[in-house]
């Protein structure tokens, strides 16, 4: 279980290939999931800003990665880098505005996403492990 906050927890699995049952979404899908709506509320936030109303809002994700490392346990020669390659995303909209106002909504929940900054920077990461008995 994956906790957020005081939220009802999120379930999180892997699929067979991965040692699991399959019964959630892996980390990973997860990872594209948080992108796609990040770019949702975005778009949402930027048109409700310029006072249009969207009667459709539809992010697909797509990911390349390779998970030939599986968790250090697999291929693991010192250049592998781990995580997506390449993400696509497709954002199909419908609303109230002509499409260039909708071409600028789009590119601004694209350029101020926190979620899309995470992806296209690196990030420092730092781990710290507490060993109970």
């Amino acid at each position: 279980m994956t906790y957020v906050r005081d939220l009802k927890p999120v379930l999180v699995g892997e699929p067979p290939a991965l040692l699991g049952d399959d019964s959630a979404p892996n980390p990973s899908e997860m990872a594209l999931a948080a992108l796609g709506s990040s770019v949702s509320v975005g778009l949402l936030a930027n048109a409700t800003h310029r006072g249009v109303t969207l009667d459709k809002i539809t992010v697909e994700m797509e990911g390349d990665i390779d998970i030939s490392a599986v968790w250090g346990v697999g291929d693991v020669p010192d250049d592998k880098q781990t995580g997506f390659s390449d993400v696509r995303i497709k954002v199909m909209l419908a609303g109230d505005a002509d499409d260039a106002v909708l071409q600028e909504i789009h590119d601004n929940a694209i350029k101020w996403s926190p979620v899309v900054g995470t992806y296209t920077r690196n990030v420092k990461v730092d781990s710290d492990l507490t060993i109970e008995a």
